[in-house]
């Protein structure tokens, strides 16, 4: 199945810094404010955003339930254009691929399945202009690396050092990688034991 979407919207990306330990340079810009909130030691960003994006999509899925599938595959590519010609100021490129697989390996005692899932891509700035910080990859919770809460997985450089933009906030990637393996004990109904490894950079 393909297809092309085309969205467009504006809103707010609001995030809230506590500075104790790193006191900021308080810079503003055409789209993003800075303003100190009580106490003193609270910064608020608040970003204004228009967003104008197409997305062309090819996706093929198998599987034989979306939500608890025991076998099949899903294959999805897609990449998102957005600014340049469309308008607004978000501008990035960013294609993403994804492959899952689940086979049946045994039906006694108890039904098992293997499961098999691997995604990644990247986001590139369009035009010398900058990365909004939620556009950046940010990996962990449910659906990514678990054992990690949601969006908790940051940037390090070599020596495991956490990279931090101008805010001391972790900062994002610009490309990630994650594979999940399972092995899944049907035991019955919706019940089921799930046995999993998850990698990501």
């Amino acid at each position: 199945q393909a297809s092309i979407n085309y969205s467009s919207s504006s809103y707010k990306d609001r995030r809230s810094f506590d500075i104790t330990s790193l006191p900021p340079v308080l810079t503003n810009d055409e789209n993003c404010r800075v303003t100190v909130n009580d106490p003193p030691t609270l910064l608020t960003q608040a970003c204004d955003r228009t967003s104008s994006s197409l997305r062309p999509v090819y996706s093929y899925d198998s599987r034989d339930s979306r939500l608890e599938p025991t076998r099949g595959m899903r294959i999805s590519a897609s990449v998102d254009y957005a600014g340049g010609f469309l308008g607004g100021n978000t501008d990035y490129y960013r294609p993403e691929l994804g492959f899952s697989i689940y086979k049946p390996v045994s039906q006694f005692p108890v039904k098992t399945v293997f499961g098999f899932n691997v995604e990644g891509g990247l986001i590139r700035p369009l035009g010398g202009h900058r990365l909004f910080y939620f556009d950046r990859y940010l990996l962990g919770g449910e659906q990514s690396l678990r054992g990690f809460r949601y969006r908790q997985v940051w940037v390090r450089d070599k020596q495991g050092n956490t990279i931090v933009d101008e805010f001391g906030s972790p900062q994002g990637g610009e490309q990630f990688f994650q594979a999940n393996v399972e092995y899944h004990l049907l035991l019955g109904g919706p019940f089921r034991v799930v046995l999993f490894g998850d990698t990501g950079n």
